[in-house]
């Protein structure tokens, strides 16, 4: 007995393609849906900075590093932020050398949030707004009002990835941290070399803990 051969209709096949197409779309917005807004994550970013800190008021440094680490990670695309650094000269380094440098990077951006938001005291922080820029990026408006009468703009830019929005830049009253990076690292490399780049990471680090 020949096995009946069901023939389907090349517009019935279109139709189950574009209900598909719109059901993997609408999963895709559903599990963005479900990380925090980018406001979100600078508003958690911030009072996890306050509460460490009014938490750490005698820690050693090693044990502020340890604390702020998991903060930093979570809300930072530190893989991202290193690359950006040298971007022009990473595909010039094997992976070991990439691994080596992210891996300096991210111990130095802890360890610059672990020394710089140190006895805040009555420090404040308030988030003024969120917008949208070009590539998918949104930067959120805030300021730090210090215990002596200061405010400093901070402004953050993030991206959308696969764990949500991340940080990628930090501007300090219009100054972008991660561009003065760029600059100082491009010309260690092109005068001194990597080994070079990571020994000055490695003084950066040390003179941080020492601050």
């Amino acid at each position: 007995m020949k096995e009946a051969v069901t023939t389907v209709h090349p517009t019935a096949l279109l139709l189950i393609s574009f209900v598909a197409a719109i059901n993997l779309a609408n999963h895709e917005v559903s599990a963005q849906s479900t990380f925090p807004a980018p406001a979100t994550v600078i508003e958690q970013l911030q009072q996890g900075i306050l509460d460490l800190d009014k938490n750490l008021k005698n820690a050693e440094f090693a044990s502020r590093i340890a604390a702020f680490a998991p903060l930093i990670e979570t809300t930072h695309d530190l893989a991202y932020m290193a690359r950006v650094t040298i971007s022009r000269d990473w595909g010039r380094l094997d992976q070991a050398q990439q691994n080596q440098f992210i891996q300096a990077f991210r111990e130095l951006s802890i360890a610059s949030y672990a020394t710089r938001f140190r006895d805040m005291g009555s420090a404040e922080f308030r988030v003024k707004n969120q917008r949208d820029m070009a590539r998918g990026r949104v930067p959120v408006e805030t300021e730090l009002l210090t215990g002596d009468g200061r405010t400093v703009v901070l402004i953050y830019v993030l991206h959308q990835t696969d764990q949500g929005w991340l940080i990628i830049n930090v501007l300090a009253d219009g100054v972008s941290e991660l561009a003065i990076k760029r600059s100082q690292y491009r010309q260690i490399l092109e005068t001194g070399g990597f080994e070079s780049l990571l020994s000055h990471l490695g003084e950066q680090i040390a003179g941080v803990a020492t601050d």
